[in-house]
């Protein structure tokens, strides 16, 4: 008999282990159900006081202390289908520290038929490859920046790990140094859990209650005023449309192929590799003064790009937000030498071409696609690989004078091109109130307005300011491959 090799996913069961029909998990799911809810249904208190109906309950569950009985909740599947967020969580929640690629430990000899070895086959290799794209990693309880101890001591047991695992490619380095970090964080630091109901204590009398509850509602009023104070002076743009915007709310309702017809329609160009017609609107600027800076980014570019960013910014698909460069030097050295490695070559690693999508509600009650705004949750290894090449590109541009920072305030560093043109609008109509004068204000918002750009006309612009052609082959390759899930 033939012997095959094949790969099971953690989590899943083997051939002949405890595979049972769908449909039986639903029917024992469904009567574990039933017999919670009758439990829960009577009014019977947690210590064992029965009472003769809900209202004695909850005025027993009031004097004593009692907490309420959580029923248990569980999701139910419709009949016939499989429930598979569990084994994708339990996949993503490995707590080894194999580097990936290594085959020993994660392959066994099983006899087998051919049919029955080829369809087992055919099935894990899906259901892994549903589990790599669809299901996103746990958050990491990562501890608080003033926790310096625990940081130091994370960063040199990461730090002894990767100079004894990391191996192979460059690709294979990234992809196995972030798989690390986070399987090391998530077994020291456990997982963020999700916001739990809050259960009151003890009650008091209902007159202590009452002057209680105002007291209460009195000073929370004065802490919101105060907060919201605070929030208006350092950031009065943010914290105005965050005030006057309208609230959005609602769940995506639409399928995956639609929301990739929608997403390819929205940042892609048919018509990139169409020649642009030759017109005067165009600017030939002259040769540059100061040439752009090709060299392999310094470290200390990259330690100043990490120590910039938001530390609460949300990581990407592979789960390592930048909090832990802030607090770990070790790893950003390591992460310093490998963007060295990819920026010689001139292209990014394999998994910086991967974006985890989200969808943010526009307005109340959304369900269709256009209410929604689409935001990409980049790696933040490969972001800063990017800020580095964005932070020269902008030095390039103002030491040449291409830019004329009287017109173009935005994404220029030290300039706050938001509060001057709002100074220099706010001016204008108060002079026009006063004289009484005329004045018409036009307010733009173009639809998809980075989307509508042709990458044709955005590798052209860098090649009449002569940016060096490796840099405009590195933007073209990231514009072209990059892939959302």
């Amino acid at each position: 008999m033939d012997r095959y090799i094949l790969r099971y996913p953690q989590g899943r069961a083997r051939a002949g282990e405890d595979e049972r029909p769908t449909g039986t998990d639903n029917q024992e799911t469904t009567e574990q159900q039933h017999t919670t809810t009758n439990l829960n249904s009577g009014n019977v208190c947690i210590c064992g006081k029965v009472c003769k109906n809900q209202r004695g309950l909850k005025i027993h569950m009031g004097k004593m202390g009692c907490s309420p009985i959580q029923s248990l909740i569980r999701r139910t599947g419709q009949p016939g289908e499989t429930e598979e967020g569990a084994v994708q969580e339990e996949n993503h929640s490995d707590h080894s520290l194999h580097v990936l690629g290594n085959e020993e430990d994660t392959t066994e000899e099983v006899p087998n038929t051919e049919n029955e070895a080829e369809q087992e086959r055919q099935q894990n290799t899906k259901n892994t490859q549903n589990t790599d794209t669809e299901s996103r990693r746990k958050k990491i309880k990562w501890p608080n920046s003033n926790a310096k101890s625990e940081w130091e001591q994370f960063d040199i047991d990461a730090d002894a790990v990767l100079n004894t695992t990391l191996a192979g490619s460059v690709d294979r380095k990234i992809e196995a140094m972030t798989t690390i970090i986070y399987n090391m964080g998530m077994d020291r630091f456990g997982v963020e859990e999700g916001k739990k109901p809050r259960i009151d204590g003890k009650k008091n009398r209902r007159e202590r209650e009452i002057v209680a509850r105002r007291a209460e509602r009195s000073r929370r009023r004065r802490k919101e005023r105060d907060r919201a104070r605070s929030r208006f002076t350092s950031d009065p743009f943010q914290f105005t449309s965050r005030l006057l915007g309208s609230k959005g709310s609602g769940e995506l309702k639409a399928s995956k192929e639609e929301v990739e017809k929608y997403l390819k329609e929205m940042h892609s160009d048919p018509n990139r590799e169409v020649r642009l017609e030759q017109f005067e609107q165009l600017i030939e600027p002259e040769e540059p003064n100061q040439p752009f800076d090709e060299a392999p980014p310094k470290y200390k570019e990259v330690v100043d790009i990490v120590r910039k960013a938001r530390a609460a910014s949300a990581p990407g698909p592979n789960g390592v937000p930048y909090k832990v460069y802030k607090n770990c030097q070790r790893l950003t050295r390591h992460l310093w030498k490998l963007i060295r490695v990819i920026w010689r070559r001139g292209r990014l690693a394999d998994s910086w071409y991967k974006a985890e999508g989200c969808f943010i509600p526009k307005e109340e009650n959304s369900e269709v696609l256009k209410q929604f705004r689409t935001i990409s949750l980049l790696n933040v290894e490969g972001k800063i690989c990017l800020a580095v090449l964005a932070r020269r590109m902008t030095n390039y541009m103002l030491g040449n004078q291409y830019i004329d920072i009287a017109v173009q305030k935005g994404g220029v560093p030290g300039v706050s091109g938001c509060i001057e043109h709002t100074s220099v609008l706010t001016q204008i109509i108060r002079e026009a109130k006063e004289s009484k004068g005329e004045l018409a204000v036009i307010w733009l918002d173009l639809a998809n307005a980075y989307g509508t750009v042709p990458h044709k006309l955005v590798e052209l612009t860098l090649e009449r300011y002569h940016v060096p052609e490796k840099s405009r082959a590195l933007l073209k390759d990231y514009r072209t491959l990059t892939t959302y899930y």
